[in-house]
């Protein structure tokens, strides 16, 4: 008979010595919801104000090393394109949805 079925054991970092500290967990399991990751998609080339949304967002002053800004400036698109493209994609849909609804009646 299983005692703890939730068990997850696990090491610690090691610090200065050879030892490391071992982290035992016996609570359930908790899901997190991992979003999609975010993906640049070639269809959004064809909408002008998607030029805009990027040249705005990418002239933006961040300071920092090069390489903090250039990632900062790549977070900043990614968190503007996201809504973008749901509203943009969700009305599109919609009106598609509508279309076809004609089309059948």
């Amino acid at each position: 008979m299983n005692l703890y079925p939730n068990l997850f054991m696990t090491h610690g970092a090691f610090t200065f010595s050879d030892h490391c500290p071992i982290i035992i967990n016996t609570a359930k399991e908790v899901r997190h919801h991992n979003p999609c990751p975010f993906r640049f998609q070639f269809l959004w080339t064809k909408y002008h104000e998607i030029d805009k949304l990027i040249h705005k967002k990418w002239n933006t002053t961040v300071k920092g090393t090069k390489m903090f800004m250039f990632s900062h400036k790549l977070k900043t698109i990614k968190n503007s394109l996201k809504p973008w493209a749901k509203s943009t994609f969700i009305i599109s849909m919609k009106k598609s949805q509508a279309t076809w609804i004609k089309l059948i009646m």
